[in-house]
């Protein structure tokens, strides 16, 4: 049985004078520097009898992080300019994508991100986001997305909110220039509400050092061959 996830548009204009797309498959949003990265890298010393080394490309779990969920992106082009220390956002059409919170005593003990700007700012939500009873959603920055020029705050929804919400970010200090329209600002992975125990278990540490040789008879590809789980989200 398939879960759905629903997306309803409540930040629209309902004579349609600007639409938007609903939020798409995390897959659909794979950066340009996972792209182009070769999946094999050459030997320096260019020793034909040493094999290659897999890079970042052919780690199946960093490709998962990238792909899980669901992504939320901007629907316009933002152009960000700073004057005295200050940040500001421009963009042409639709519903306001950005606010300014107030940093006062609500956020004066939450640490700003290394490399932002101290104001705080917030992702305005277009849609409103529903899950089948059970289930939870984390909304978080865009995994392993250190080159995106904000960093999103996290936080975890229950099912049953059918308004949009917002969240905060914070711009890197330095940044000035365009964030394009189609830009990832959060991701969304849904998961199912469990109760959870932990145990330590000194007995299975015979098994794991068997896995381990297990895997080392394979140069690449272990993980990705026998262990992996595809997981679909469309």
């Amino acid at each position: 049985m398939k879960n759905k996830i629903l997306f309803v548009p409540i930040s629209i204009d309902l004579n349609n004078s600007f639409n938007l797309e609903k939020p798409k498959p995390a897959k659909n949003f794979l950066p340009i520097w996972w792209k182009e990265q070769e999946l094999t890298l050459k030997n320096e010393n260019k020793e034909d009898f040493i094999p290659p080394q897999i890079s970042f490309k052919g780690c199946m779990p960093f490709l998962d992080s990238l792909t899980t969920g669901y992504m939320l992106s901007t629907h316009q082009d933002i152009y960000v300019s700073k004057q005295n220390n200050i940040h500001f956002f421009n963009w042409n059409v639709g519903p306001d994508p950005i606010a300014v919170r107030d940093n006062g005593k609500v956020l004066s003990t939450l640490p700003t991100p290394d490399g932002c700007s101290e104001v705080h700012y917030a992702w305005r939500g277009n849609f409103g986001i529903l899950l089948p009873k059970g289930y939870s959603m984390l909304i978080t920055h865009p995994l392993n997305r250190n080159d995106l020029p904000f960093i999103s705050s996290s936080g975890i929804v229950d099912e049953g909110v059918p308004w949009p919400g917002q969240f905060s970010f914070w711009i890197k200090k330095d940044f000035t220039g365009l964030i394009p329209q189609g830009t990832p600002i959060a991701q969304i992975i849904p998961f199912k509400r469990e109760n959870w125990d932990s145990e330590l278990r000194v007995d299975l540490i015979k098994e794991a050092q068997n896995k381990s040789m297990e895997k080392n008879k394979y140069f690449f590809g272990f993980y990705k061959k026998f262990i992996r789980q595809e997981k679909k989200f469309k």
